[in-house]
């Protein structure tokens, strides 16, 4: 489980870097995200690159829980996280924010890590449900 959970704070902070730095190689991700979320990933970073847009801040990590585990062929974790956004910002050239000023700031999060079969784990889906960070 440990693994699993590394990966899935390894996972936010490759991601943090991608969005905020436009220089960062996009097939950095390959070594976090696997699957569908590695496409979604590349997406969201090739999309806010052609927008100019970049992140300012980062996302926090709280309640960093395992719900289940497989250990079938390729063993599997699904663990829920709270996300923090509240530090972090989309802005433009300008420096104005592309997000929404009345967004909620955090968020319960499903992740699915999967081992690579190289001893490392990947992120392989999210779900946001929506629902705000107890407490």
């Amino acid at each position: 489980m440990a693994a699993a959970t590394e990966a899935v704070r390894s996972y936010y902070s490759v991601t943090d870097k991608l969005l905020s730095d436009p220089q960062a190689s996009v097939d950095d991700a390959a070594s976090v995200a696997s699957g569908e979320e590695l496409d979604l990933l590349r997406r969201q970073v090739q999309e806010q690159r052609v927008k100019g847009l970049h992140q300012t801040g980062s996302v926090v990590l709280s309640d960093l829980t395992a719900t289940g585990a497989d250990l079938q062929d390729p063993p599997t974790v699904t663990l829920d996280a709270c996300v923090d956004v509240s530090a972090l910002d989309v802005v433009d050239s300008t420096g104005a924010s592309a997000l929404a000023p009345d967004r909620s700031t955090t968020s319960i999060v499903h992740l699915t890590v999967v081992a690579a079969g190289d001893g490392r784990w990947t992120v392989q889906q999210t779900s946001a449900q929506g629902e705000p960070c107890a407490g």
